[in-house]
C-alpha cells in the first residue's frame, strides 16, 4: 500500500504507513512463530507460552531496527546493499558454525 501511495505522489503519509507496516510485521512475527513452534515441543502449556512468548517478543522487537538499517543502506548505498550484506552474513554464519560446531 505504501508503494502505491508513494508512486502516486502522496509522500506526506509515507513515513506513517511504513511505521504502521513495521508494527504489523512485529505483531505477525510475535504471534505466528510461537504458535508454529509450540506444536513442535513437549513442554506443559504454561512453560510453552512463557518461553516462546519471551523469545518471540525479542525477535519481533529486533525486526524494527534491522528494517531501519536496511532502509538507510538502500538510501545511502544502493537498493541491493541489504541483500548483499545478508548474503555475506549468511556465509559468515555458516563458516562460524562449521568451524566451532562440527556436530
Amino acid at each position: 500500500m505504501t508503494f502505491f501511495l508513494w508512486s502516486s505522489g502522496f509522500k506526506s503519509s509515507l513515513l506513517h504507513l511504513l511505521i504502521i507496516g513495521e508494527i504489523i510485521n512485529v505483531v505477525v512475527a510475535t504471534t505466528f512463530i510461537p504458535s508454529e513452534a509450540i506444536t513442535l515441543t513437549n513442554l506443559d502449556e504454561t512453560r510453552k507460552a512463557e518461553s516462546f512468548g519471551i523469545v518471540s517478543l525479542i525477535r519481533g522487537i529486533n525486526v524494527m531496527p534491522t528494517a531501519i538499517i536496511a532502509g538507510f543502506l538502500i538510501q545511502s548505498v544502493h537498493y541491493i546493499a541489504p541483500f548483499i550484506f545478508t548474503i555475506i552474513g549468511i556465509i559468515f554464519e555458516i563458516w562460524l558454525l562449521i568451524k566451532y560446531f562440527q556436530d
